[in-house]
């Protein structure tokens, strides 16, 4: 059951030629199930396994700040899965040094406690699609932000890149462009009164743009040369904004960059038909619901955890920016996990027997006394407790007092 649910994973072309990029998704996505590995790695989470999984966590918000709710994601489930206050503080504190630290590197860097300095002009990108001021009636100030009146570019159907990236942005009457502190506090005011005003608008295109992701065929969106980014490429040409970067992360050490054939053609043509569409997430999302539905009375299992992930993955970034086909991929593995602990066996606690006194105790315990442990009827005749060296301890304690 393993092996058949890593293939989404490891063989989607998308997902390759993401790791070949300087992108931060391969990173994150790596911090992220490593965080919620250790979560999951017993039925009852210890506090020494809880603290590398908050550093993890913090380290996977760092990266990408779309890991910050996923951290409370991860808080929620261990709460309803009883993990235990001290699991759920040692994940806390290990997510807090990340962050803390990084919140410090911040202020030294640019004399404010933040992670960002631009959250709400990305946000601002979502509100645009719907924004109608004649409906907001924003204050003088805010009018800049008004692009309601501004027709929509043929080749651009994302009226988030439009109002971005094109020179009908209004953050080009800004000093410092999408770099400005003023423009992100100004972006924010006017988010605020778009959602407060239009909510069943924002709503609908949140929807509207988490549902992109199960279509079968990938369309040009949000622009055709955004989607062309991810295909592996022609040739070796490079812009100079690109040159620029691969200056930064060398030191201005020369870079060959080249794409050697026949071996690029192949991968070209292996990506034509090999990734995961998004019928078949669907499909993975639906099998993990039924998982989670199916131990509602254990509040969801194992399978919650990773299940949640997935579906944070899917609607954040269409609900705080726009829909990239991007960020599909670091939900893929959490979604087919939940699908893989959905389908597999899940032993039962050890029902541990009372202790006994007298002669008999030194001896073996009769057949009759040995408690079922699987329901699994292949089971192994002795399974490990999944409930760790505490509950065997709790249980001979209370055998001493009986």
């Amino acid at each position: 059951m393993a092996t058949p649910v890593t293939l989404p994973v490891l063989y989607d072309a998308y997902q390759i030629q993401l790791e070949h990029m300087l992108m931060s998704d391969g990173l994150f996505t790596f911090l992220l199930t490593a965080g919620v590995t250790l979560v999951l790695w017993r039925r009852r989470v210890s506090w020494w396994a809880a603290a590398p999984a908050g550093l993890a966590l913090g380290a996977a918000a760092m990266v990408r700040s779309v890991g910050l709710p996923l951290i409370a994601v991860v808080l929620f489930c261990m709460l309803l899965r009883r993990a235990g206050w001290r699991a759920l503080v040692s994940v806390v504190a290990g997510v807090a040094v990340p962050l803390l630290l990084y919140l410090h590197w911040f202020h030294g860097t640019w004399g404010v406690h933040t992670f960002t300095k631009s959250d709400q002009i990305w946000m601002y990108g979502r509100v645009v699609d719907f924004a109608r001021c004649d409906v907001i009636k924003p204050r003088p100030e805010l009018e800049v932000f008004c692009m309601d009146h501004v027709p929509p570019r043929p080749r651009v159907p994302a009226r988030a890149y439009q109002a971005m990236w094109t020179s009908d942005t209004p953050f080009r009457h800004f000093p410092e462009d999408k770099r400005s502190v003023r423009a992100n506090e100004l972006a924010g005011e006017f988010v605020k009164e778009a959602i407060a005003k239009q909510p069943g608008d924002y709503l609908n295109v949140v929807v509207r743009d988490t549902l992109r992701a199960f279509e079968w065929k990938r369309e040009d969106y949000p622009t055709p040369w955004t989607v062309a980014q991810y295909d592996f490429p022609v040739g070796a040409s490079q812009s100079d904004m690109q040159r620029l970067y691969l200056d930064w992360y060398t030191n201005g050490r020369p870079v060959i960059h080249r794409v050697v054939e026949p071996q690029g053609a192949w991968m070209r043509d292996y990506q034509h038909t090999f990734y995961l569409r998004g019928p078949f997430l669907g499909i993975y999302m639906l099998v993990g619901l039924a998982g989670v539905l199916l131990r509602v009375r254990r509040l969801g299992g194992p399978v919650l955890l990773p299940w949640g992930i997935a579906l944070a993955l899917l609607v954040v970034p269409a609900a705080t920016a726009d829909f990239d086909y991007r960020y599909l991929l670091p939900c893929i593995p959490f979604a087919v996990l939940a699908a893989g602990l959905t389908l597999a066996r899940e032993p039962r606690a050890v029902a541990h027997a009372p202790a006994r006194s007298g002669p008999e105790a030194a001896g073996e315990p009769e057949a009759a006394d040995a408690p079922e442990t699987f329901d699994d009827p292949e089971a192994p005749d002795e399974p490990e407790t999944s409930e760790g060296p505490e509950a065997a301890e709790e249980s001979e304690h209370e055998g001493q007092r009986a």
